[in-house]
């Protein structure tokens, strides 16, 4: 869930014209700061002097299939305990549609980002 948000945020920043590092910094120096913003951030350039997976183009790390299985298993688990997950469904949903892209889906989870700038291309 957190990676989908970080990667629309530094989707919508960057697109606004905010350099990576510093809509990272301006992130992780507020509420915003999570582990998918300061260690695994999804824009190269966001986090100077450290390689998360999109320095590598997405490989390496937790694949996109692993993730939405994962997450699957605990919309299952909320299920039999009637414990609703909105976001938990919306986020799986995203990553069904990042795991129908053959090249995606073995790369690092983070690689939403590139799910994302694909619809914004109109290529997705």
């Amino acid at each position: 869930i957190n990676q989908v948000a970080v990667a629309e945020a530094m989707l919508l920043g960057t697109s606004l014209g905010l350099s990576p590092s510093l809509l990272a910094s301006v992130i992780n120096n507020s509420t915003g700061r999570c582990w998918p913003s300061a260690v695994n951030n999804p824009v190269p350039g966001a986090l100077p002097g450290q390689s998360p997976p999109c320095e590598r183009d997405f490989k390496g790390g937790f694949a996109a299939k692993l993730m939405l299985k994962d997450m699957n298993l605990a919309l299952n688990a909320a299920d039999s305990v009637s414990v609703p997950l909105p976001l938990g469904n919306s986020s799986v949903k995203v990553y069904e549609d990042v795991t129908k892209d053959d090249d995606l889906a073995g790369r690092d989870f983070s690689v939403v980002f590139r799910h994302l700038q694909k619809l914004q291309q109109g290529k997705a």
